[in-house]
């Protein structure tokens, strides 16, 4: 365990004179132990959490070494010599970027549970428990097992529910018009009055192109809700980029050739200009005191709040035309795995209290991110990859549940430490929920329920919540109360 002496912390928020300590290399920390002989405070960073690593220039005092996390935590180190300094900077960009799944956090975690306990943890979720609470199958919907062995879409689940109506000849047409076969498929359903809330991706409709058997699919969702002679279609990105990818053979659905539809365009950018988006806000947190005039300036600059608000607005729109109008929606953007993540995800939590309780919130991420093929591995840098294809898709959706929960902090059983939780762990790989890009993927090599190899987040959420409400709890931080009311760590 490679350690160097007499590094020194320093507190780039305030002019709080610099901390002296440790530094240790472990196989997956970085561990910074104060000096002080009272109280040996531990600063502790996962080398998945480690975004980027910046070597300084080289002062009279040392060389400094700029660590930034996919958390947003920032620290910056002194180390008193260069050639330590360079060995640190070497060590770390190798294992911040772990190159096989085996690498990862998860594989050497060791939560102390025993094997009854692991399995408990990946049954916490069951989305056919999930669809059975909506309201199906029923007269209307039903699951389909036309992607079994994922011969169909290679990013869907195995088992979908789709319109009773909706043949696999239907189905299987539709796919094969559908940008990476991803064709419409349940999202939520309203059992209250059968409208739906459907996802997909574009049509490859190029600027004439049509297909019969999406067109039906189409038709069969409309049928799948009698209360209305209509379907809303969702294209979330901004009409322009729509009409681009029209030149490429993509595009979206021509309300001349689809009976009985209504189209809306969404503007929700794309994952380079979120990435952008959220450098851009993050260099603005990092101003040092900066005035109140320009910190709005950097704020308004960079544009991430406008973004939020067009996820809130599609996600809006969704649930009151499911809610007040009774109409179904399908929802779809270029593949289908990003943005329609977010806005069907979105729009599920304003519709149904379930998805803002505990485990509700994390059923609502199994259903609409883990089981339709979120990219996770991609857009959040798990293994060393293309830089171009990382982006806050679901950072994005958190600060959409974040701004919700501003507003009406009584609908939620959950506090924002819960969703820092969440956050924490999608980037830290210490459990095995978020893992690969798809079900397909997972199952491949091995991880879809490793209930031998890594534990749930899910169940790890769910014991440190009992914890934290009880006396006598093991883990009684308050980073660690998730429920909206007072416990005992608050008295």
């Amino acid at each position: 365990m490679p350690k160097v002496e007499n590094v020194r912390l320093l507190d780039r928020l305030s002019s709080r004179r610099a901390v002296v300590g440790t530094l240790y290399l472990t196989a997956t920390h970085v561990i910074f132990v104060e000096n002080g002989s009272e109280t040996r405070k531990e600063t502790w960073v996962l080398h998945s959490q480690i975004s980027s690593i910046e070597k300084q220039a080289t002062t009279a005092t040392g060389c400094p070494l700029l660590i930034r996390c996919k958390n947003f935590q920032v620290i910056q180190l002194v180390i008193p010599q260069e050639r330590d300094c360079h060995d640190v900077y070497i060590s770390l960009i190798r294992l911040a970027r772990p190159v096989k799944y085996e690498e990862l956090y998860c594989f050497s975690f060791n939560p102390k549970l025993d094997k009854e306990e692991r399995e408990q943890g990946w049954k916490l979720v069951d989305l056919n428990e999930e669809y059975n609470r909506m309201g199906v199958p029923n007269n209307y919907w039903q699951i389909s097992d036309v992607n079994r062995d994922y011969g169909v879409c290679d990013s869907y689940p195995t088992e979908v529910y789709v319109p009773k109506s909706a043949t696999a000849h239907i189905i299987v047409g539709s796919s094969k018009f559908r940008s990476r076969r991803r064709f419409p498929a349940l999202s939520y359903y309203c059992k209250g009055n059968n409208a739906s809330i459907c996802r997909s991706s574009q049509p490859l409709s190029g600027f004439s192109a049509r297909c019969l058997e999406d067109e039906q699919m189409l038709q069969a969702i409309r049928k799948a809700n009698p209360g209305s002679d209509f379907i809303y279609v969702v294209d979330t990105r901004p009409k322009l980029n729509a009409m681009a990818n029209r030149a490429a053979g993509k595009g979206y659905e021509n309300e001349d050739n689809y009976s009985n539809i209504k189209f809306q365009f969404i503007g929700i950018e794309n994952i380079h200009v979120m990435r952008n988006s959220l450098q851009k806000m993050l260099e603005v947190c990092e101003l040092k005191s900066p005035s109140m005039s320009d910190f709005l300036w950097g704020l308004e600059n960079s544009g991430w709040l406008k973004h939020i608000k067009a996820i809130m607005d599609a996600g809006i729109f969704i649930a009151k035309a499911v809610a007040e109008e009774g109409v179904s929606v399908l929802v779809h953007c270029s593949d289908g795995w990003d943005r329609t993540a977010q806005v069907c995800s979105v729009a599920s939590l304003l519709l149904d209290p379930y998805y803002r309780t505990m485990k509700g919130f994390m059923v609502l991420i199994e259903k609409d991110w883990i089981s339709f093929g979120h990219k996770f591995n991609h857009r959040y840098g798990n293994l060393d990859g293309d830089p171009k294809e990382i982006s806050p898709v679901i950072d994005q959706f958190i600060e959409c549940i974040w701004q919700l929960m501003e507003q009406f902090p009584c609908a939620f059983e959950f506090n924002e430490r819960f969703l820092i939780h969440i956050q924490h762990h999608i980037y830290s790989c210490q459990f095995g929920n978020f893992l690969c890009n798809s079900q397909k993927e997972r199952r491949e090599l091995k991880y879809e329920n490793a209930q031998t190899k890594t534990a749930s987040s899910f169940l790890a959420a769910l014991m440190i919540i009992s914890a934290s409400r009880g006396p006598g709890s093991l883990i009684h931080d308050d980073i660690h109360c998730f429920s909206q009311a007072p416990c005992s760590c608050q008295q």
